[in-house]
Protein backbone atom coordinates (compact mmCIF):
# COMPACT_ATOMS: atom_id res chain seq x y z
CA UNK A 1 0.00 0.00 0.00
CA UNK A 2 2.75 2.56 0.66
CA UNK A 3 4.50 2.04 -2.78
CA UNK A 4 1.70 2.63 -4.58
CA UNK A 5 1.23 5.85 -2.74
CA UNK A 6 4.96 6.67 -3.41
CA UNK A 7 4.22 5.91 -7.14
CA UNK A 8 1.12 7.80 -6.82
CA UNK A 9 2.74 11.10 -5.06
CA UNK A 10 5.65 10.38 -7.64
CA UNK A 11 3.27 10.87 -10.52
CA UNK A 12 2.07 14.01 -9.64
CA UNK A 13 4.96 15.55 -8.87
CA UNK A 14 6.16 14.66 -12.78
CA UNK A 15 2.78 16.29 -14.45
CA UNK A 16 3.14 18.82 -12.29
CA UNK A 17 7.03 19.82 -13.51
CA UNK A 18 6.08 18.91 -16.87
CA UNK A 19 3.25 21.21 -16.37
CA UNK A 20 5.33 24.13 -15.31
CA UNK A 21 8.10 23.04 -18.22
CA UNK A 22 5.17 23.87 -20.53
CA UNK A 23 3.71 27.12 -19.15
CA UNK A 24 7.30 28.43 -19.25
CA UNK A 25 7.88 28.03 -22.72
CA UNK A 26 4.55 28.65 -24.00
CA UNK A 27 4.84 32.52 -22.26
CA UNK A 28 8.49 32.74 -23.42
CA UNK A 29 8.92 35.78 -25.94
CA UNK A 30 9.86 34.45 -29.73
CA UNK A 31 13.56 35.32 -30.06
CA UNK A 32 14.40 35.80 -33.70
CA UNK A 33 17.42 33.69 -35.08
CA UNK A 34 20.08 35.04 -37.09
CA UNK A 35 19.18 33.78 -40.42
CA UNK A 36 15.84 36.26 -39.27
CA UNK A 37 18.06 38.95 -38.85
CA UNK A 38 19.40 40.06 -42.89
CA UNK A 39 15.97 39.50 -43.73
CA UNK A 40 15.14 42.10 -40.90
CA UNK A 41 17.81 44.71 -42.14
CA UNK A 42 17.06 44.39 -45.88
CA UNK A 43 13.12 45.26 -44.88
CA UNK A 44 14.08 48.34 -42.87
CA UNK A 45 15.91 49.53 -45.65
CA UNK A 46 12.97 48.95 -48.29
CA UNK A 47 10.29 50.55 -45.18
CA UNK A 48 12.90 54.00 -45.31
CA UNK A 49 12.79 53.76 -49.43
CA UNK A 50 16.24 53.74 -50.01
CA UNK A 51 17.67 52.49 -53.30
CA UNK A 52 20.33 49.01 -53.01
CA UNK A 53 20.67 46.11 -54.80
CA UNK A 54 19.80 42.30 -53.37
CA UNK A 55 22.09 39.83 -54.87
CA UNK A 56 20.41 36.81 -54.46
CA UNK A 57 22.42 33.15 -54.48
CA UNK A 58 21.75 29.27 -53.35
CA UNK A 59 24.06 26.59 -52.53
CA UNK A 60 23.21 24.34 -55.14
CA UNK A 61 23.98 27.47 -57.96
CA UNK A 62 26.60 26.28 -60.61
CA UNK A 63 26.93 30.04 -62.03
CA UNK A 64 26.88 31.19 -58.45
CA UNK A 65 30.60 31.10 -58.14
CA UNK A 66 31.15 32.99 -61.00
CA UNK A 67 28.77 35.67 -59.88
CA UNK A 68 30.39 36.84 -56.83
CA UNK A 69 33.97 36.92 -58.55
CA UNK A 70 31.37 39.62 -61.13
CA UNK A 71 30.31 41.14 -57.76
CA UNK A 72 33.80 41.34 -56.05
CA UNK A 73 34.91 43.16 -58.86
CA UNK A 74 32.12 45.82 -59.37
CA UNK A 75 32.47 46.45 -55.46
CA UNK A 76 35.90 47.33 -55.46
CA UNK A 77 36.73 49.01 -58.69
CA UNK A 78 32.69 50.37 -59.83
CA UNK A 79 32.23 51.47 -56.25
CA UNK A 80 28.39 49.41 -56.95
CA UNK A 81 27.12 47.36 -53.83
CA UNK A 82 25.27 44.87 -53.35
CA UNK A 83 23.65 43.15 -50.38
CA UNK A 84 24.71 39.24 -50.61
CA UNK A 85 21.78 37.10 -50.00
CA UNK A 86 21.87 33.62 -49.90
CA UNK A 87 18.08 32.09 -49.65
CA UNK A 88 19.58 28.70 -47.88
CA UNK A 89 20.76 30.54 -45.41
CA UNK A 90 17.56 32.33 -43.85
CA UNK A 91 14.82 30.58 -42.67
CA UNK A 92 11.76 30.03 -45.63
CA UNK A 93 9.14 31.84 -43.46
CA UNK A 94 11.86 35.28 -43.51
CA UNK A 95 12.53 34.17 -47.40
CA UNK A 96 8.39 34.36 -48.28
CA UNK A 97 8.06 37.57 -46.00
CA UNK A 98 10.65 39.72 -48.22
CA UNK A 99 8.95 38.23 -51.59
CA UNK A 100 5.49 39.32 -49.98
CA UNK A 101 6.88 42.62 -49.33
CA UNK A 102 8.70 43.12 -52.76
CA UNK A 103 5.27 41.41 -54.42
CA UNK A 104 7.12 38.51 -55.89
CA UNK A 105 6.50 34.61 -55.52
CA UNK A 106 9.28 32.40 -55.11
CA UNK A 107 9.20 31.12 -58.60
CA UNK A 108 9.65 34.72 -59.82
CA UNK A 109 13.34 34.16 -58.54
CA UNK A 110 16.41 32.10 -59.96
CA UNK A 111 19.36 32.52 -59.00
CA UNK A 112 22.10 34.05 -59.47
CA UNK A 113 19.50 37.02 -59.59
CA UNK A 114 19.86 40.57 -58.54
CA UNK A 115 16.92 42.81 -57.55
CA UNK A 116 17.04 46.27 -58.27
CA UNK A 117 15.52 48.53 -55.60
CA UNK A 118 14.59 52.03 -55.84
CA UNK A 119 12.53 54.43 -53.74
CA UNK A 120 11.47 50.83 -51.93
CA UNK A 121 10.26 49.36 -54.42
CA UNK A 122 11.36 46.66 -57.26
CA UNK A 123 12.44 48.22 -60.12
CA UNK A 124 13.01 44.60 -61.22
CA UNK A 125 14.89 41.60 -61.63
CA UNK A 126 18.10 40.37 -63.65
CA UNK A 127 17.17 36.22 -63.48
CA UNK A 128 19.97 33.26 -64.00
CA UNK A 129 22.74 36.28 -64.43
CA UNK A 130 25.41 33.79 -66.48
CA UNK A 131 27.67 36.24 -68.16
CA UNK A 132 29.50 39.68 -66.89
CA UNK A 133 28.08 41.51 -70.05
CA UNK A 134 24.33 40.82 -68.62
CA UNK A 135 25.38 42.00 -65.06
CA UNK A 136 26.71 45.24 -66.89
CA UNK A 137 23.86 46.12 -68.94
CA UNK A 138 21.33 45.53 -66.20
CA UNK A 139 23.49 47.75 -63.88
CA UNK A 140 23.15 50.71 -66.63
CA UNK A 141 19.93 50.22 -67.64
CA UNK A 142 18.30 50.51 -64.02
CA UNK A 143 21.12 53.63 -63.32
CA UNK A 144 23.69 52.00 -60.80
CA UNK A 145 26.14 52.43 -63.20
CA UNK A 146 27.14 55.22 -65.68
CA UNK A 147 27.40 53.86 -69.26
CA UNK A 148 30.55 56.41 -69.55
CA UNK A 149 32.29 54.58 -66.80
CA UNK A 150 32.43 51.30 -68.25
CA UNK A 151 33.24 52.22 -72.22
CA UNK A 152 36.88 50.89 -72.36
CA UNK A 153 35.85 47.93 -69.79
CA UNK A 154 34.41 45.84 -72.26
CA UNK A 155 34.49 42.07 -73.43
CA UNK A 156 35.13 41.78 -77.14
CA UNK A 157 33.81 39.53 -79.52
CA UNK A 158 35.41 37.44 -81.91
CA UNK A 159 34.36 39.81 -85.09
CA UNK A 160 35.67 42.64 -83.33
CA UNK A 161 39.05 41.10 -82.12
CA UNK A 162 40.18 39.49 -85.91
CA UNK A 163 38.66 43.28 -87.23
CA UNK A 164 41.06 45.06 -84.92
CA UNK A 165 43.64 42.11 -85.18
CA UNK A 166 44.03 42.96 -89.09
CA UNK A 167 43.68 47.04 -88.46
CA UNK A 168 47.36 48.73 -89.11
CA UNK A 169 46.24 51.10 -85.91
CA UNK A 170 47.11 49.19 -83.01
CA UNK A 171 44.45 48.15 -79.87
CA UNK A 172 44.81 46.96 -76.54
CA UNK A 173 42.95 43.54 -75.30
CA UNK A 174 43.65 42.35 -71.67
CA UNK A 175 43.39 39.10 -71.26
CA UNK A 176 42.08 37.58 -67.76
CA UNK A 177 40.41 35.26 -65.66
CA UNK A 178 38.82 34.94 -62.55
CA UNK A 179 40.34 31.68 -61.38
CA UNK A 180 43.24 33.79 -59.88
CA UNK A 181 43.56 36.90 -57.69
CA UNK A 182 46.28 38.33 -59.72
CA UNK A 183 44.59 38.29 -62.79
CA UNK A 184 41.48 39.91 -61.02
CA UNK A 185 44.15 42.38 -59.71
CA UNK A 186 45.91 43.21 -63.00
CA UNK A 187 42.26 44.11 -64.90
CA UNK A 188 41.64 46.37 -61.54
CA UNK A 189 44.85 48.44 -62.33
CA UNK A 190 44.28 48.82 -65.98
CA UNK A 191 40.84 49.95 -65.60
CA UNK A 192 41.81 52.19 -62.86
CA UNK A 193 45.10 54.43 -65.20
CA UNK A 194 42.27 53.98 -68.32
CA UNK A 195 40.21 56.63 -65.68
CA UNK A 196 43.16 58.14 -65.69
CA UNK A 197 44.76 58.44 -68.43
CA UNK A 198 41.43 58.47 -70.49
CA UNK A 199 42.28 55.42 -73.11
CA UNK A 200 40.63 52.61 -74.45
CA UNK A 201 40.88 48.79 -74.28
CA UNK A 202 38.94 45.78 -74.35
CA UNK A 203 38.91 42.52 -72.30
CA UNK A 204 38.91 39.10 -73.21
CA UNK A 205 38.01 36.28 -70.52
CA UNK A 206 40.76 33.04 -70.99
CA UNK A 207 39.65 29.84 -71.00
CA UNK A 208 35.88 30.50 -72.21
CA UNK A 209 34.50 28.98 -75.60
CA UNK A 210 33.73 32.13 -76.80
CA UNK A 211 37.43 33.65 -76.99
CA UNK A 212 39.22 29.99 -77.88
CA UNK A 213 39.99 31.52 -81.22
CA UNK A 214 41.59 34.89 -80.01
CA UNK A 215 43.21 33.05 -77.19
CA UNK A 216 45.22 30.78 -79.92
CA UNK A 217 45.96 33.56 -82.29
CA UNK A 218 47.69 35.43 -79.44
CA UNK A 219 48.90 32.30 -78.15
CA UNK A 220 50.23 31.29 -81.46
CA UNK A 221 52.41 34.48 -81.91
CA UNK A 222 53.95 34.68 -78.37
CA UNK A 223 54.29 31.15 -77.34
CA UNK A 224 55.79 30.76 -73.62
CA UNK A 225 55.12 34.32 -73.58
CA UNK A 226 51.67 34.49 -73.22
CA UNK A 227 50.37 34.26 -69.85
CA UNK A 228 47.44 34.90 -67.80
CA UNK A 229 46.84 37.70 -67.05
CA UNK A 230 48.51 39.92 -69.86
CA UNK A 231 48.39 43.26 -71.91
CA UNK A 232 48.78 43.17 -75.68
CA UNK A 233 49.28 45.78 -78.30
CA UNK A 234 47.56 44.14 -81.52
CA UNK A 235 47.48 45.48 -85.35
CA UNK A 236 48.62 44.63 -88.52
CA UNK A 237 48.13 40.80 -87.78
CA UNK A 238 50.82 40.26 -85.19
CA UNK A 239 51.18 40.77 -81.41
CA UNK A 240 53.29 44.34 -81.68
CA UNK A 241 54.12 44.08 -77.80
CA UNK A 242 52.91 43.03 -74.63
CA UNK A 243 52.88 43.45 -70.50
CA UNK A 244 52.33 41.10 -68.11
CA UNK A 245 53.49 42.10 -65.05
CA UNK A 246 51.42 42.85 -62.14
CA UNK A 247 52.65 46.22 -61.23
CA UNK A 248 51.70 49.61 -62.02
CA UNK A 249 54.87 51.23 -62.80
CA UNK A 250 55.37 48.29 -65.40
CA UNK A 251 51.91 48.75 -66.81
CA UNK A 252 52.10 52.61 -67.44
CA UNK A 253 55.92 52.19 -68.63
CA UNK A 254 54.15 50.37 -71.65
CA UNK A 255 51.36 52.66 -71.57
CA UNK A 256 53.98 55.75 -72.12
CA UNK A 257 56.22 53.72 -74.54
CA UNK A 258 53.24 53.12 -77.34
CA UNK A 259 52.29 56.88 -76.81
CA UNK A 260 48.80 56.12 -74.62
CA UNK A 261 50.06 58.39 -71.89
CA UNK A 262 51.38 61.40 -72.82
Amino acid sequence: MKNKKNIILLVIIIVILVSMCLLFFNNKPHTKTNKDDLIDRIINRIDKKENFLIYVSENNCVSCGDMEDFILYYNKYYNVKFTNLNIDKVSENSYKKLLKKLGYKKVQISSPAVIYIKDGFSAGISNGIMTEDILKNSLINYGYMLKEEAESDNLISNEEFFKKFKDTKGHLIVFYTYDSDISYDFRGKVYKLSNKYKFNYDLVYAGMAYSYNITTTVYGKLRDKFTIPIMVLIGDNKVIDYVSENDTSMIEAFLKKHNYIK
